[in-house]
């Protein structure tokens, strides 16, 4: 989960649940003091991994109880994956007819897709961390080509890197 996520709470008392607090990882974060209680909880500060939710619940008298603990995971990635490594090296001068193209791409938790495009057009997209196509370049004409690899991530998040190839 990331974002803004709902965390509703369930409550009884014979008197009557005057406010309710959502705490994280026993930091309080909210309060509600109307019924239904339920909290939106901004993740977007929390980076990715396991958080404990515990809400409690106070009557008119003073009495508090609280909820078991819950633990849920945060999916807030917003690092980009870096492109490890391209071949060929840019400014490489195409000599043979299939010239192959390779990338390869890593990220703190998976790459989702690679793509790559020669002048604009793509020519290959794969899932995971490497590509390779085999460019055919008798028909290409001379003069400089952009060779760009796009790499994202399962969050959406993008990188990219290009070189300059002359046939």
């Amino acid at each position: 989960m990331s974002g803004v996520v709902p965390v509703d709470v369930n409550y009884s008392d014979n008197v009557g649940v005057t406010r309710a607090e959502l705490y994280v990882n026993n930091t309080k974060v909210a309060t509600d003091e109307t019924s239904p209680f339920a909290f939106s909880w901004d993740t977007s500060s929390y980076s990715g991994g396991s958080y404990s939710l515990v809400a409690k619940a106070y009557d008119a008298a003073g009495n508090v109880g609280s909820s078991s603990a819950v633990s849920v995971t945060l999916g807030n990635d917003t690092t980009p994956p870096v492109i490890t490594s391209i071949t060929p090296s840019s400014t490489l001068t195409v000599s043979v007819p299939k010239q192959t193209i390779s990338a390869s791409a890593t990220d703190d938790n998976r790459i989702a897709k690679l793509n790559l495009t020669i002048d604009g057009k793509e020519v290959a997209t794969t899932t995971g961390g490497s590509i390779s196509y085999a460019w055919n370049t008798r028909k290409v004409s001379s003069g400089a080509h952009n060779v760009t690899v796009r790499a994202w991530d399962a969050a959406g998040n993008s990188s990219s890197k290009s070189i300059t190839v002359y046939r």
